[in-house]
């Protein structure tokens, strides 16, 4: 299966084509959706699920900062006693966005989650999503727990957040007392934030999901993951979007799709989508593509198709015009000593991006609009060409600040 890959820094933009053929002898007939893809555990930061939600903890170099708000004495408490019990609606104080609908009241059970509009007492852990798991779900510790005499739960609504904060709270089995909170900003960020966590059961799980339980984000499953001190930072980034969504294909042409890549104050590590393309083909009606976005301080070049390209090609930059980063593109269907230079409109050379042998691949170079001293250029047009074995491309692009 091809994998559409990609590099870039924390906050940047970008564009990449993917292109549909139709071989058939007929009118071809498409929807295309950006949708989940798991691609495996994370640690210390992830995401996204399809809606974008990422996640990064205390411990990574760009995460959050623990930050313990007490609200014992300034908070309102909440009558809740012994396993598998759930509060009264609890007004938020704001209209807090999650998976795309607004909530102004949540509900908190003794097991270690709230919700925004469920019943449920759930108490056996699953990965998220899940459709056997509570509805609207915010889970700091999802576990069998229990509330004993020393156990309580504070919130307190504020102008742009929620606290609740569930004090030593214990394992149906005997395990705690744990203490931890949630809090919730009117920007739709989630913080779970944990103060002490004593003879922790890696049986528990941290994450969210949404309402139809399609769409979820698991932090930690079943894992040594949760610890004293530890803050996980929820935020909503929609990193991905295509464009057209819907479309038509006369038979035996062609037609790209666009990818937009965003990101803003993303944290360094690995982020997975997937272009989903539905379709009136017999053979293949559902067609998958994973998206891998690696967010890196680091600018060089990346594999983005597992084939070997059949053709030298040379793409226009994306974007264009830019400023101040363009990403430009070029096929290699063979091993080649391969020059990328810019040039300006007087024929003079300003940036060597690549001068050297490459192996067949696809390549992306991004270029920041500086010239090889580092200086950054002005704004016009510009030529980029590429040499590739006894091939030559030229293209122009144009930078605008």
């Amino acid at each position: 299966m091809d994998t559409v890959k990609h590099i870039m820094p924390g906050t940047d933009s970008t564009m990449l084509q993917v292109t549909i053929e139709n071989q058939g002898l007929g009118d071809l007939l498409f929807n295309a959706q950006i949708a989940g893809w798991d691609a495996g555990k994370n640690e210390g930061a992830g995401g996204s699920d399809t809606y974008g939600h990422m996640w990064i903890d205390s411990d990574e170099p760009n995460g959050p900062t623990f930050d313990w708000i007490d609200i014992r004495n300034s908070g309102t408490a909440v009558m809740l006693t012994g396993n598998n019990s759930i509060s009264n609606e609890i007004n938020i104080g704001f209209p807090f966005e999650f998976y795309g609908k607004s909530y102004e009241k949540i509900r908190a059970c003794t097991n270690g989650w709230l919700s925004f509009a469920t019943f449920s007492v759930a108490y056996n852990n699953l990965e998220l999503p899940s459709i056997l798991a509570p509805r609207t779900m915010l889970a700091p510790i999802w576990d069998d727990l229990i509330f004993q005499t020393d156990s309580k739960l504070y919130y307190k609504n504020e102008t742009s957040r929620f606290i609740g904060l569930y004090e030593n709270i214990y394992r149906l089995s005997g395990e705690g007392p744990y203490t931890f909170e949630i809090i919730l900003f009117d920007n739709g960020n989630i913080v779970f934030q944990y103060l002490e966590l004593n003879n922790l059961l890696d049986d528990y799980t941290t994450g969210i999901q949404n309402h139809d339980a399609d769409d979820g984000l698991t932090i930690a499953y079943n894992e040594n993951y949760l610890h004293d001190s530890l803050a996980v930072l929820i935020s909503k980034a929609t990193w991905v979007s295509v464009s057209p969504m819907s479309g038509l294909i006369p038979a035996q042409a062609t037609m790209d799709l666009e990818l937009k890549l965003v990101t803003r104050d993303f944290p360094e590590g690995d982020f997975w989508a997937s272009l989903q393309i539905q379709s009136n083909d017999p053979d293949e009606d559902l067609y998958i593509i994973p998206i891998h976005l690696t967010v890196s301080n680091t600018v060089g070049l990346e594999l983005v198709e597992t084939e070997i390209p059949s053709q030298f090609r040379l793409f226009q930059n994306m974007p264009n015009p830019f400023n101040p980063i363009t990403t430009i593109s070029y096929d290699l269907p063979e091993n080649s000593r391969v020059e990328l230079v810019i040039y300006n409109m007087l024929g003079q050379r300003v940036k060597t991006l690549v001068n050297g042998k490459q192996q067949a691949k696809h390549y992306e170079i991004r270029w920041n609009g500086t010239n090889d001293n580092g200086v950054k250029v002005a704004s016009g047009v510009y030529i980029y060409q590429l040499r590739a074995g006894n091939q030559m491309f030229t293209r122009k692009m144009i930078l605008m600040k």
